[in-house]
This record gives C-alpha cells, sequence and structure tokens, in this order.
C-alpha cells in the first residue's frame, strides 16, 4: 500500500501539473542503441548484447514549470559457454521530473519520481544476467530498468563569480519497496539517498574554457524483508574537463571517476545486484570538426580502468580490467526543429576474473533524432 499510494500520488501532481502540456512549446529525443560484447574464456558466457530504444519528451507546463518525461524499451540476451542462451524484454521504468523556476536561471526546484513500468521482477534461472548488465566497465547504455519506483525532492542553482559560473544541485530520493525475484517473497528496499554536486566553468586564456564538476552521495542502508544489509555509503564522483580551438576543430581532454566506500544493493534491468565496494577512472579525448555548413564529426577516444573489493570483507582493491574505447559521432540538422545524431564506435581490452584475463570486444551503433514542436 506504501508504494502503490507513493507512486499514484506522484502521477497526480505530475498530471495535474501538464494538463497544459500539448498547448506549451514541446521538445524530445529518441532512438535505437544497439550494444555487444564477446568474451573469452572464464567467464561463463560468451556475450552480452542490449538493443535499447529511449524516448525523452520535455515541455513548459507553465511560464516557470517544466515537466520531463523519460521511458523506453529494451531487450537483453545472453549467450552462455554450453550455447544455450538467456533473455529478458520489457518496458524500463518511466522517469519524471516537475521543474519550477522560482528565480529564472538562478534558482529551481524539482519533484522527481519514477513510476515502476520496467522489469523490476524476474524468474530466478536469469539472475546470471544481473553482474553484466551494471559492470561499472562496460557501460551499457540502459543498465537499469526496473525497480520499485521511487518519489524525490531537490533544488537546483546557478551564480557567477567574475568570469566563472557555478552551479549546484540537492536531491532527495525515496526508493520503494518490490520483490526482485518471482515467488521467492523477499522484498528489496535501496537505501535513501541524499545528493549534492556542485559545478563550475571558467575561461583559460582568451579562447578555452576549464570545466570541474563533483557529485556526493550519501545512502543509508539497503533492506532485505525490512532488516538492513548493504549500505552504500559514501560515494564520490568527479569530472574534469578543457576545451580550446584546435586548427580549426574545437578538442576536449576530459577525466572522471568514481569511488564506493561499501557495496551496496542496487535496483537494475532484472531485480537487485549487489555492486561491490570500488571505483572506476577514465579519461579520454574528442575532437569537433565540421563538415559542410552544418555536419560535425566527433572521433573520440576513451581509456577506462576500475577496481573493486574481492569480498565485503577485502580492505584492498583489485583491478577489474581495463577497457579502451574508439567511437565516431555525427551530428546534423535535418530542417527545422529536427536534429541527427549517430555514433558508432569499437571497444578492446580484458577483464579480470580471480586470476585470469579475459579478453573483450564489443561495440556500439546508437541512431537518434531530437525534435522541438
Amino acid at each position: 500500500m506504501m508504494r502503490a499510494g507513493a507512486v499514484l500520488a506522484l502521477v497526480a501532481t505530475l498530471v495535474s501539473g501538464a494538463e497544459s502540456l500539448c498547448a506549451q512549446p514541446v521538445s524530445g529525443q529518441g532512438g535505437v542503441v544497439f550494444d555487444s560484447y564477446s568474451f573469452g574464456e572464464g567467464l561463463g558466457f560468451e556475450s552480452m548484447r542490449q538493443i535499447a530504444v529511449p524516448v525523452v519528451v520535455e515541455s513548459r507546463v507553465s511560464e516557470r514549470a517544466s515537466l520531463t518525461l523519460a521511458t523506453g524499451w529494451t531487450q537483453v540476451s545472453m549467450g552462455l559457454d554450453d550455447g544455450q542462451s538467456l533473455e529478458l524484454a520489457g518496458l524500463i521504468d518511466t522517469e519524471a521530473r516537475l521543474t519550477v523556476a522560482v528565480r529564472p536561471e538562478r534558482l529551481s526546484v524539482f519533484l522527481s519520481g519514477s513510476v515502476p513500468t520496467g522489469l523490476g521482477t524476474v524468474a530466478e534461472e536469469k539472475l546470471a544476467l544481473l553482474g553484466p548488465l551494471s559492470h561499472d566497465l562496460l557501460a551499457f547504455s540502459t543498465p537499469t530498468l526496473g525497480g520499485g519506483g521511487s518519489v524525490g525532492i531537490g533544488a537546483a542553482g546557478a551564480a557567477a563569480t567574475g568570469t566563472t559560473s557555478i552551479g549546484w544541485a540537492a536531491h532527495l530520493r525515496v526508493p520503494l519497496t518490490y520483490e526482485p525475484v518471482v515467488g521467492s517473497g523477499d522484498e528489496v528496499r535501496a537505501g535513501t539517498e541524499v545528493r549534492a554536486r556542485i559545478g563550475m566553468e571558467s575561461p583559460v586564456g582568451r579562447r578555452s574554457f576549464f570545466r570541474l564538476a563533483a557529485v556526493m552521495s550519501l545512502r543509508g542502508k539497503d533492506r532485505l524483508d525490512g532488516a538492513p544489509v548493504n549500505g552504500v555509503g559514501r560515494r564520490l564522483a568527479g569530472y574534469a574537463s578543457l576545451d580550446t580551438p584546435l586548427a580549426g576543430t574545437v578538442a576536449t581532454v576530459w577525466t572522471s571517476g568514481f569511488y564506493r566506500s561499501d557495496p551496496s544493493l542496487e535496483p537494475t534491468a532484472v531485480g537487485a545486484s549487489v555492486v561491490p565496494r570500488g571505483g572506476m577512472l577514465a579519461a579520454g579525448a574528442r575532437v569537433v570538426m565540421g563538415v559542410g555548413a552544418v555536419t560535425r564529426l566527433e572521433p573520440e577516444v576513451e581509456i577506462r580502468t576500475s577496481a573493486v573489493a574481492p569480498d565485503a570483507a577485502g580492505l584492498d582493491l583489485e583491478t577489474e580490467g581495463r577497457l579502451v574505447r574508439l567511437g565516431l559521432r555525427l551530428r546534423r540538422p535535418l530542417q527545422s526543429g529536427l536534429g541527427l545524431v549517430a555514433e558508432a564506435g569499437g571497444v578492446w581490452g580484458t577483464l579480470h576474473e580471480g586470476v585470469h584475463s579475459v579478453d573483450t570486444r564489443g561495440l556500439r551503433a546508437a541512431v537518434a533524432f531530437s525534435w522541438t514542436r
């Protein structure tokens, strides 16, 4: 009753705020993303694939309020070493956010929530899909597809100090209870989370820009059948980048990473997955170049490495693997109010399973359209 009441209250609030949706400007994005990985011996499975169809729609519902809805469909499959396969397909959870500008471009407040329309409950024999889908290095386009829903509230703001722009945000999120495995009777609720973010942008020299962002999350204990279990504790994440003109293009170099202080019980596409204590570090570069009057090409390279604790009592982190990503993105406006983004790329590297290194290869192909009405 608690979950149903909270979700119904959220839906009622969003619907009442969106009564004038059709009369206001609307923008959106939609597309198809295909991720495919193949693995060497040692993991118990040889391939993992996902097709995702994400859709995001945003509309102003008044002079100062906007509503954003995000949902989609996905299919996930795993090829096992014995020739058999596991597969799941269906809608993902529907995310919603109602934002009200208290002071335009300076301060806004928002109500957020997740309606459990996705694959929150599955059969026990398909639980093997959980680990690879939520793996830090593999970075599937849609790793979280279903859970028990959530409600949240937050605020965000921006200010300028000389030539430096500063932004901040704070968000309280309360997950709701759900049953991750069909017929198990077990109920899972992830811990309540408080998240704070601060970022800045500042010019460097005459034409370059430096950006820096940090996010800190504090989360309470996860609960299994009402009893506290894992708690993610602190989660720290950071991002830094430098944009600079270079021979008629714009070059960007960046680094990003995060660290989890404790293991956590994460709602994922197919139920609850225990994500170990650990972290990830990435670095990359991108070049934006013009082709013709309106087309843009963006070649990109990224290197990722991650480390996790081998067990709950482990004090030292062990390397989980290293991957290199190469990709090319194309952006092009098609006509007034309609744009196209296409992407293709490959992944090479190794994952570590105990003392074994497993060769890993992957590819991503995506096409997306954006529109404004």
